[in-house]
């Protein structure tokens, strides 16, 4: 009876050795995870740092899209205009929205006379390709500025627009971006811009760069209450004010008509039109009809002033 209590000496041993070897493999284990614990802890912190959304209210990360663009990409200034010797009624257009449809800008190049100006927007990215084009051909060259309307920021023209909000820095280089997305320009119009046109405070350091860089400016009279031309004028740029936007009510050939009663009236008048095909046929009919009544098409930057 002893001896089968006992049990086999041989089991015994065998379990004992096995007690040994968990006991080793726990004791392992336990040091490995002990010189591991420093590397592991660094993990969720680097996690948490990938994983943790900026907050609103940190300051902005610099971009590169915003500066002043280096000299290189500064526009040079586009040829003087050629002064015009004609004492009657004179009719300025101006094509805006150029670039965005490459062929309807194309077709507006070709199709016009080289006195209609060609106002383009700096975001395609054929932009400036089309506007060497429209100056080989003999339109005068004119940059569309961003600029910031009432209804900001529920209706915006884009990236890079001037706000009446923004620092004198921050306005003057999203100018500058703008200038040299499109090259060698006669100066600038607005892209939208009620509200920014109404503030003097707003204006009167991007029109110090414009005198700085010997630009006109166009104002569209996005606002009635617009400053523009008047702070201009005040800073030495020359400066000229849109009377009507041609093709907003769908009746061009009236409103043409109505611009050249204007120029009776005044001795000049200018209007603002899109790039549509109806439009760039329709001006381009109606400029061949301007010498048998005594008035002439002329480039915007020759009336500027």
């Amino acid at each position: 009876m002893e001896e089968t209590k006992s049990g086999d000496p041989s089991r015994w041993l065998t379990a004992m050795l096995t007690a040994l070897v968990i006991v080793a493999f726990a004791a392992t284990a336990t040091l490995f995870a002990i010189l591991l614990r420093p590397l592991a802890g660094d993990r969720p912190a680097i996690e948490a740092a990938v994983e943790t959304p900026v907050m609103a209210d940190a300051p902005p990360v610099p971009s590169t899209s915003d500066a002043a663009p280096p000299a290189a990409l500064q526009p040079e200034l586009d040829a003087p205009p050629t002064p015009i010797a004609f004492d009657g009624p004179r009719i300025v257009i101006v094509l805006t929205g150029l670039g965005i449809n490459p062929d309807q800008t194309r077709a507006a190049i070709a199709d016009l006379p080289p006195e209609v100006g060609l106002a383009f927007s700096p975001y395609p990215e054929a932009t400036r390709a089309l506007a060497a084009e429209a100056r080989v051909a003999g339109h005068e060259v004119w940059a569309g500025i961003p600029m910031q309307p009432k209804s900001w920021p529920r209706v915006s023209p884009g990236a890079h627009t001037l706000l009446v909000g923004a620092t004198d820095a921050e306005n003057r280089a999203r100018l500058g971006w703008a200038l040299a997305r499109i090259g060698p320009v006669r100066g600038v119009t607005s892209i939208m811009g009620s509200a920014f046109t109404e503030s003097a405070a707003a204006l009167d350091p991007v029109i110090t760069e414009l005198r700085d860089r010997k630009l006109m400016f166009l104002d569209a009279r996005s606002s009635g209450k617009s400053v523009a031309v008047r702070r201009a004028r005040a800073t030495g740029v020359p400066a000229l004010l849109n009377d009507r936007y041609l093709d907003e009510s769908g009746d061009l050939p009236e409103r043409l008509a109505g611009l050249e009663q204007a120029a009776r009236d005044k001795g000049m008048a200018v209007g603002f039109a899109s790039p549509t095909p109806a439009s760039v046929a329709t001006i381009a009919a109606w400029a061949k009809t301007l010498e048998a009544k005594g008035i002439r098409l002329v480039a915007a930057g020759s009336l500027a002033k």
